[in-house]
């Protein structure tokens, strides 16, 4: 079974991982950690290509060290994940969506919310997205 589970940083994927650690010590699995970093050349903001270039910088730095850093957390409790960093243009949901449906996953473990977990609704837009187009099934992390 392939098991993909992305992460932003928020505590609802730290819990997602929790879970699919919890989930590869049961059952035999493969699990994929997918940071998305998005890009700043297609942003309507007005910053000179050189402030978008900076921003572009910093994003893929933490989206590194967040990667490698649930890696080492995922070792510790004797889960090898595979890591993958994408940098999209797109929408992340459409990089989940495309991850999963391109690697055969069987199952994404993600949070409900995201870094802007403040909100009316329960669902962020991007978990929205990806339990409503998801090629596969998807276990919704929900932190009361």
């Amino acid at each position: 079974m392939r098991v993909l589970v992305p992460i932003d940083g928020s505590r609802h994927s730290a819990e997602a991982v929790d879970i699919a650690i919890d989930y590869a010590k049961s059952k035999a699995i493969e699990v994929f950690l997918l940071s998305v970093a998005p890009s700043t050349v297609d942003m309507d903001i007005a910053l000179t290509d050189t402030q978008k270039d900076e921003i572009s910088a910093g994003l893929l730095k933490g989206s590194e060290a967040l990667l490698e850093e649930t890696r080492a957390y995922m070792e510790t409790q004797n889960v090898s994940p595979q890591c993958i960093l994408k940098v999209t243009a797109n929408s992340v949901a459409e990089e989940i969506l495309d991850f999963a449906e391109k690697e055969n996953i069987d199952l994404v473990v993600v949070g409900s919310r995201g870094l802007r977990e403040y909100g009316r609704f329960p669902l962020g837009s991007v978990a929205t997205e990806v339990v409503r187009y998801c090629p596969c099934s998807v276990f919704v992390v929900r932190i009361p």
